[in-house]
C-alpha cells in the first residue's frame, strides 16, 4: 500500500480537533471518555508533532501518530496512534512507526514511551510486535517503552 507520509507536522488547534473527532471512536476506550477533546486538542496543538498518512488519490487523512519530545529525559512520549479501519492490517502502522523512529536518528533520544489501555488488545499486540516492552503497570493502563538501537 503506497501512502503519502508526512513526518514532524505541527498542527493548529482546528486541525488537531478534526483528527480527534474523526478518529476518536476508534480508540479503546473511546477517546472522549478519557479526555476533554477541546482541551486535549489545545494541548496537542501546542506541544505535539504528528506523523500523518494520506491516501495519495484522495488526500484523505487515513492515519496519524502524535508525539512529544521530552528533552530533559531524552525521550519521546508517543501519545496517540489511529488508522481508519479500511487501512488497518495493511502495514501502514508499521510504516508510520518506522518513519517516526527514523526521526530519532542523531537526536540523542534514549527511549520512546507510550501509555495504552489494558483493554486495547490490538494496540498492545501491535506495540509488542514492534519492539515495545511493558515497563510499568498503571491500573487500567500500562506504560510501554521502546529503546532505539
Amino acid at each position: 500500500m503506497v501512502m503519502n507520509i508526512d513526518v514532524n507536522c505541527i498542527l493548529n488547534y482546528s486541525d488537531v480537533k478534526f483528527l480527534l473527532d474523526k478518529f476518536g471512536n476508534l480508540f479503546v476506550p473511546v477517546l472522549s471518555s478519557e479526555v476533554d477533546i477541546d482541551e486535549y486538542s489545545k494541548k496537542l496543538s501546542e506541544k505535539a508533532k504528528f506523523t500523518i498518512a494520506r491516501n495519495p488519490e484522495t488526500n484523505e487523512i487515513v492515519g496519524f501518530i502524535s508525539f512529544y519530545e521530552n528533552l530533559e529525559n531524552h525521550s519521546y512520549f508517543f501519545s496517540l496512534m489511529a488508522i481508519l479501519p479500511d487501512y488497518q492490517h495493511s502495514g501502514l502502522g508499521h510504516i508510520m512507526m518506522n518513519r517516526m523512529k527514523a526521526e530519532l536518528d542523531g537526536k540523542r533520544i534514549k527511549k520512546i514511551v507510550f501509555e495504552v489501555h489494558k483493554n486495547n488488545t490490538k494496540a498492545l499486540s501491535f506495540h509488542l510486535r514492534n519492539g515495545y516492552v511493558v515497563c510499568e503497570d498503571r491500573g487500567n493502563k500500562v506504560l510501554m517503552e521502546y529503546l532505539p538501537k
